[in-house]
């Protein structure tokens, strides 16, 4: 590869060198090492080696290679579904039903296994492709926390659908104690929190200095104003920002504290979009961090 990825997250790539030393790379490797090496080469070609010419076969060529390994490697086979959801495009989809149905019928568990492999694809990109065969499975498996979190993950973060489902397996999860399912809710809300954290964050931090008091104290600001402002008035905004800014830079440290108690998937992370809100409506709730709740117990 040649150079860093430009601003629509494209970077030169001569492929047929790459590819040299890819087979180089993954001739050294076990079969479960070329499954992780696999995945890490087919996601960089598809997320950043946009409209390069042959990029799209190579893929196909990694996915085919990710199939062949199935019997030798486990994580094989929904490796390559989680990929090949990503795909997202109605031929596509129709290619990965009977390699789908095949890991369903091999499961002791199989909405466990759909489950799994959405919330895999969900880490690299955006993918509803894995929506029916969900819907399917909920029919069937009402209550499965890992199924509701997995079609969950198929709508946008700030949807009602995302909330409503993510919000219905989690009490389920946490009513059975179900560990696996708590420890995915627990993942999933850090992986919320980043995205969340993102849109908040100035567009503009190429330059930033952290150790600059004045460009801290700035961004801040920034980012107050870009989650509070359609909610208070630029008068309101302006008076209260000196108590928002001590709140934030206490939420940012509270982050910090990592729990281990299962009653609640906050936790790690950073927490505004859950805790940190206008003054005297503040958003409370399951979405907590642990750190805000463990200094009341402490008053």
């Amino acid at each position: 590869m040649e150079g860093e990825p430009n601003k629509a997250g494209r970077v030169d790539v001569d492929l047929d060198q790459a590819a040299g030393q890819w087979k180089h790379l993954l001739g050294e490797c076990s079969a479960q090492e070329r499954v992780t090496v696999l995945e890490a080469i087919a996601l960089c070609l598809q997320l950043y080696c946009k409209r390069i010419k042959g990029r799209d076969a190579l893929i196909e060529q990694y996915h085919q290679q990710l199939l062949a390994l199935e019997a030798q490697a486990p994580a094989a086979l929904p490796t390559y579904l989680a990929l090949a959801a990503l795909k997202n495009t109605a031929k596509a989809n129709e290619q990965l039903r009977p390699h789908l149905e095949r890991l369903l019928k091999a499961s002791p568990t199989p909405g466990d296994a759909l489950a799994q492999v959405q919330l895999q694809a969900r880490w690299f990109g955006s993918s509803n492709a894995l929506l029916p065969f969900i819907e399917t499975a909920l029919k069937k498996e009402s209550q499965n926390p890992l199924l509701l979190l997995a079609k969950a993950t198929t709508y946008p973060f700030d949807s009602k659908p995302y909330n409503q489902y993510k919000d219905q397996g989690f009490d389920i999860a946490r009513r059975l104690q179900d560990a696996p399912a708590l420890q995915a809710f627990r993942q999933e809300e850090q992986f919320a929190t980043q995205w969340q954290t993102a849109q908040l964050m100035p567009k503009n931090l190429n330059n930033f200095n952290p150790n600059n008091p004045v460009e801290l104290d700035r961004m801040l600001e920034q980012m107050i104003r870009n989650m509070l402002g359609p909610q208070m008035s630029k008068q309101e905004l302006a008076m209260m920002m000196p108590i928002l800014k001590q709140q934030l830079m206490a939420e940012m440290m509270d982050s910090m504290d990592f729990g281990d108690d299962d009653d609640d998937f906050g936790g790690g992370g950073f927490p505004l979009p859950f805790s940190f809100g206008p003054p005297g409506g503040g958003r409370g709730g399951r979405g907590r961090s642990k750190a805000s709740k463990s200094k009341k117990r402490r008053r």
